[in-house]
């Protein structure tokens, strides 16, 4: 059985953390003699409340247990864990506190994560322009792992936006668990998970966007990395009003995405068509599996690679015209979506039988250029 034991905070030692998420979404947040502090490299356990923000550091692991209630008094992340320490949140609740700035569930930078059902980590909203996601994860190196088993995790907001329900960057596993996006009061609507660089897994559980007046939030938003999904739930957010509603999966700059198996619901809107898949610039998806709901748009150079049997792509191929994608996914799931491509976007058909590779060239030329 953990321990829990308690130390006071130095006046001498202060920590700035200071977290850049959806463009202006800042948390600056900075250590006070209002703190647990674990730091001894030992295993320690939480199982009651805790009104102080707590720090896990120097290799320290602190398992969160069932009936645990973190949230701080004063504004803050409710637990913050780094320098090679391990953070399990096995139940309870992870608050962050709300205030001109507002604060996340949990914070880790180069620490271990790992979420249980059962557990519930939150993100306070804000007062003014400023932010957290519910989940901060910085691993930097395949050393570190940020897995998501089970559990609740609800992105806060600003006064306009709603913001991440995770924010990760570096080795990622999630196989459970539901993660929301945060609600936009008079904006945009939060993406519940923003990938920005790594290598990870996606092999369960259920991911929504924020609600948002002026577009909804995306379910699965990569920037960089690359992810291999086989399964789970993705569902844009809603818009309240009449701008688009949120991706299931968007990608941008150079991230990628392996497809195999899910369910990808676009977001609602009251005039606009939902949108399962959006890629922009050089990402690339690649689509073998899972079942869609929506339209897919490609901009800039980006590649959608589609592999199964009977694939085929009817339409003129020009700039913003709807084209029909049919035939079954390698999985078996048979598919009849709207493929609109912008710029020098592509698709790219992989019949594994009978027919050969089909590309979006060489449908050009059967179709005619733009």
């Amino acid at each position: 059985m953990f321990r829990r034991t308690h130390a006071v905070d130095s006046h001498a030692y202060s920590v700035l953390i200071t977290v850049l998420v959806f463009g202006t979404c800042l948390l600056a947040q900075s250590k006070t003699a209002h703190a647990v502090i674990y730091a001894d490299g030992g295993s320690h356990l939480l199982d009651g409340n805790a009104q102080e923000q707590i720090f896990v550091e120097s290799g320290t692991t602190l398992e969160i247990m069932a009936g645990a209630e973190v949230q701080p008094l004063l504004n803050g992340t409710a637990v913050t864990g780094a320098s090679g320490s391990t953070i399990l949140v096995s139940g309870g609740l992870l608050q962050g506190t709300g205030g001109e700035l507002g604060a996340g569930g949990l914070t880790s930078t180069y620490c271990q994560v790992e979420v249980h059902e059962g557990a519930e980590i939150r993100a306070a909203y804000s007062t003014s322009t400023y932010t957290s996601s519910a989940l901060f994860f910085v691993g930097g190196s395949p050393a570190y792992l940020c897995r998501i088993l089970g559990g609740t995790i609800v992105g806060g907001g600003t006064l306009r936006h709603g913001c991440f329900g995770i924010y990760a960057w570096g080795s990622l596993q999630m196989s459970g668990g539901v993660v929301q996006g945060g609600d936009g009061a008079s904006g945009k609507g939060g993406v519940a998970l923003k990938y920005a660089g790594g290598t990870g897994t996606i092999s369960g559980g259920t991911l929504a966007g924020g609600r948002g007046p002026s577009t909804g939030g995306d379910a699965l938003f990569l920037s960089g990395g690359s992810l291999t999904v086989t399964g789970g739930s993705f569902t844009g957010g809603a818009s309240s009003g009449s701008a688009a509603g949120g991706r299931a999966v968007c990608t941008d700059e150079d991230a990628e995405v392996a497809v195999e198996g899910g369910q990808f619901i676009g977001g609602t809107s009251s005039s606009a068509s939902p949108i399962c898949i959006e890629a922009f610039k050089n990402s690339k998806i690649f689509l073998s599996g899972g079942d869609y709901q929506g339209h897919i748009v490609l901009w800039g150079s980006s590649v959608l690679t589609v592999t199964g049997h009977h694939l085929s792509i009817e339409g003129s191929q020009g700039l913003g015209a709807e084209n029909h994608l049919t035939g079954n996914l390698n999985d078996g799931t048979p598919i009849d979506l709207v493929v609109i491509l912008y710029d020098a976007a592509s698709v790219v058909l992989e019949n594994l039988v009978p027919s050969e590779t089909t590309t979006i060239g060489r449908l050009k030329a059967q179709f005619g250029s733009r």
